[in-house]
């Protein structure tokens, strides 16, 4: 069996499922996380494990400018869109969306760090980044479009986030510009 090489955008807390089923010397990783000091936590965690890991400190985007992650009360639930008060304001813990600080960022593209370089293979792309999917996705188009084997991406059905692409906008993306089609929804219910 050859090496599996995944990419983790929006990497927070580790790899998840399937992922911990592969054994440690058959995965590479390359885990993408802007958040400082989760990205620190991740280097000491998998500095001391058996998987090839590289851990990138870095924020992904359609192009390569400024934009501002703004960290909320609970640090999953940070976006670079700002949470849908309106929305969210129906449900029970609406504090874990405030907004606590934000931080800048020089944002990059995925086709721009494989051009120069700085990622390798990919075969599986995993994001999960609070509705910002869909501009790492086509900040990464070549890149994607000629590499990957599969991407699990998480999608929204209503908006968490003012402005956040939904289902069906990161859908026809994938398949008319990847050329990936779905394959399997995993329900997870929010609320």
């Amino acid at each position: 069996m050859r090496k599996i090489y995944l990419m983790d955008v929006g990497a927070r807390g580790g790899i998840k499922w399937p992922f911990t089923k592969v054994k440690n010397f058959d995965l590479s990783m390359v885990l993408v996380e802007p958040d400082p000091v989760e990205a620190a936590q991740l280097k000491k965690e998998f500095t001391s494990s058996n998987i090839e890991t590289e851990v990138l400190p870095i924020a992904l985007w359609s192009s390569e400018e400024q934009i501002r992650l703004s960290l909320t009360r609970s640090p999953g639930a940070s976006s670079v869109f700002s949470p849908n008060s309106n929305f969210l304001s129906q449900f029970p813990d609406l504090a874990r969306f405030e907004v606590m600080k934000e931080i800048e960022f020089s944002a990059n593209t995925v086709d721009q760090l494989a051009s120069n370089g700085d990622i390798g293979r990919v075969d599986f792309l995993k994001i999960d980044i609070q509705g910002a999917e869909l501009a790492v996705l086509s900040g990464g188009l070549d890149y994607f479009k000629s590499n990957l084997i599969g991407i699990e991406v998480e999608v929204e059905f209503s908006e968490l986030y003012v402005g956040q692409p939904l289902f069906a906008d990161v859908d026809t993306f994938i398949r008319q510009k990847i050329h990936l089609e779905l394959w399997d929804i995993s329900k997870s219910f929010w609320k």
